[in-house]
């Protein structure tokens, strides 16, 4: 399957025409006979999946603005709880404006009725948004319910505090397919910096894990450590990739540490020496034979070049790239301040929606993801997320697109925040100019802005 989706991604352009041939009624008269005369399961669940992935670029061709296709990839947390408090993450900040918040931990219950959301993704993410997924108490019954009916990859982000020998047996037993492996410390004075506390007992479930799945004889779940470049940790990186060969990790994702208020660590005041130790973090993997673990184009520090004078001058010049997520990503936040809701949307930038779950199942009894995939603020969206010989991209995507906000978000997430909702403002105005009859679902609200816990994500 992953081979057949490359071949795809790797040749939209030259097979799009041929895409646009295709008529829609094709895909679900074809998704019909797969799950009424296909007998084992397990095929049934990838031949669904990748025609899954084949319409969503048979849609992107069409540029079909209500696609036939449903998400392929789906990323959610199960709760807006943490056991950590680490510096380095906006939870402390969280946690202050809203000490008294209650938990949103999906129960197994609801969560099956919003099924429609996963039935034919290729990948479901469990991911952090200040939450760890692993503290909903059902968390392996949601798992394994994912797996059964859907055989999505499953893939869940986590600090690894809570991957105890019980756990990690469970994620082994399911088939759990990764896991994005917080740990940006690699030595207990670096861990307690950035993460707080827990260095022992991270390291020891990470060597516990390994251990595991060597006896089994398992290449998954693949790890991945995901490591935030900063003053504390660079000078450590090739310690991490050292530890990370040793213990079988797929990969180490050195990336940019976002400025999310301990900003006295960021690279981004020395990036020529930054640069330079990552050329040396690259240099040493090629002669040790770690170049496998990193990210294959090197994530230099770079300034905004040619930066204009005004904010509407740099958006106004926005890469011309072409945005594919809107066909084919769901994103569900769990709210840290409320219970029973999610922030909604299709990228990790723009939430559209406001999904008080628990009022829409009163209303309804399951999800029809018809009210999200093909509401009038995802009709429009898609219509204006890329330019076109007759428009321009619209306020919100053209900022996204922006090098000033690549260098604001690590520089300055306090002014990066405050021109995002300007240009929230500007797309809601313009959405509402275009569909002045708009009106909500119940239990699925459109934001007109971002409320204030939408900071600390």
């Amino acid at each position: 399957m992953e081979y057949f989706y490359n071949i795809i991604k790797g040749n939209i352009k030259s097979v799009s025409f041929i895409l646009t041939l295709i008529p829609d009624v094709f895909y679900n008269s074809l998704i019909d006979i797969i799950n009424k005369f296909t007998i084992f399961r397990s095929i049934r669940l990838k031949l669904v999946s990748t025609l899954n992935i084949f319409q969503s670029y048979v849609d992107l061709a069409k540029y079909n603005l209500k696609p036939a296709c449903t998400p392929q990839y789906v990323m959610i947390n199960l709760s807006n709880e943490c056991n950590l408090s680490c510096p380095i993450c906006t939870i402390k900040r969280a946690r202050k404006a809203f000490p008294n918040h209650p938990k949103n931990q999906i129960p197994f219950e609801d969560f099956i009725k919003l099924s429609s959301a996963f039935s034919r993704a290729h990948r479901i993410s469990f991911m952090g948004f200040l939450g760890e997924s692993v503290l909903n108490p059902d968390f392996f019954k949601i798992s394994a319910y994912l797996k059964e009916t859907t055989g999505a990859q499953l893939n869940v982000s986590t600090n690894g505090q809570m991957l105890n020998d019980s756990r990690q047996n469970k994620m082994l037993d399911m088939g759990f397919d990764s896991i994005s492996y917080s740990m940006h410390g690699i030595t207990e004075n670096s861990y307690r910096i950035l993460h707080g506390q827990g260095f022992d007992r991270a390291l020891n479930n990470l060597i516990g894990l390994h251990h595991k799945k060597k006896e089994r004889n398992l290449a998954n779940p693949k790890v991945t450590i995901q490591y935030a470049l900063n003053k504390v940790n660079i000078n450590e990186t090739v310690k991490m990739l050292e530890l990370a060969h040793k213990l079988g990790v797929h990969g180490v994702n050195i990336y940019h540490y976002r400025d999310y208020g301990f900003s006295g660590i960021s690279l981004y005041d020395s990036i020529e020496a930054a640069n330079k130790e990552i050329d040396r973090i690259y240099e040493y993997a090629r002669k040790n034979n770690l170049r496998y673990l990193l990210p294959a184009q090197k994530p230099y520090f770079m300034p905004v070049t040619g930066q204009r004078n005004s904010v509407e001058q740099d958006i106004a010049a926005d890469s011309n790239t072409p945005c594919h997520l809107p066909w084919q990503y769901l994103v569900m936040r769990a709210s840290f301040a409320t219970s029973d809701s999610y922030y909604v949307g299709f990228c990790n930038v723009l939430n559209l929606f406001f999904f008080n779950y628990a009022e829409y199942l009163a209303h309804k009894p399951f999800l029809f993801m018809k009210d999200i995939w093909h509401s009038e603020p995802a009709v429009y969206l898609r219509k204006t997320v890329n330019r076109t010989p007759n428009r321009k991209r619209n306020p919100f995507c053209s900022y996204c697109k922006s090098p000033l906000r690549q260098f604001l978000k690590n520089t300055n997430d306090k002014k990066n925040r405050e021109i995002k909702l300007e240009r929230m403002d500007a797309f809601i105005y313009s959405f509402l100019k275009e569909c002045p009859e708009y009106k909500d679902v119940i239990g699925l609200k459109l934001l007109k802005t971002e409320p204030l816990e939408l900071e600390f994500v």
